[in-house]
């Protein structure tokens, strides 16, 4: 049996948060600042909005264009992730303290930035128990360069029974 629960009573259930619709103009700028100081804040529209808030926004915004989506629909979860994609340098001093899923890949397309496996290496090496899915080399074409590092696929999904606090 399906029940439905309409979104307002999800929220009022204290099932789903609350929504706001946000059109954020995000400069390269601040997206270096998202990533090198996740615990910090960027000016949008003269209101300080918390980097990692900007990160996730980034991230549906790519999804909806990538799929043409006109309406979506975004649930918060304990699941902390970082997407570093494209990775364009070294992320040496990223805090990995208490993610739960790392997700790195390449850029790809006309024009793209190649990707230095050590910068992979790195964080994969530094993530601790956090799951680690590697979607990407790069190259012209996303599949150009493959998805190997070291001799193997990355695909971990985090847990849903276990974080990495």
């Amino acid at each position: 049996m399906v029940a439905p629960l309409p979104v307002r009573a999800a929220i009022d259930a204290r099932l789903l948060s609350d929504y706001v619709v946000a059109v954020v103009t995000v400069t390269d700028a601040d997206v270096r600042a998202a990533v090198t100081d996740p615990a910090g804040s960027i000016n949008v529209e003269g209101r300080a909005v918390p980097a990692d808030r900007v990160a996730t926004q980034l991230a549906v915004a790519a999804a909806a264009r990538a799929y043409g989506l006109r309406r979506i629909m975004v649930f918060h979860n304990s699941v902390r992730f970082l997407s570093c994609e494209p990775l364009l340098g070294p992320l040496p001093s990223l805090d990995l303290t208490g993610i739960d899923w790392l997700i790195v890949g390449g850029e790809s397309g006309a024009g793209f930035r190649p990707l230095d496996l050590d910068w992979v290496r790195d964080l994969r090496d530094r993530r601790g128990r956090a799951a680690l899915f590697f979607k990407q080399v790069g190259g012209r074409t996303p599949k150009a360069g493959g998805r190997v590092l070291d001799g193997r696929t990355w695909d971990e999904y985090p847990s849903s029974t276990e974080t990495a606090s």
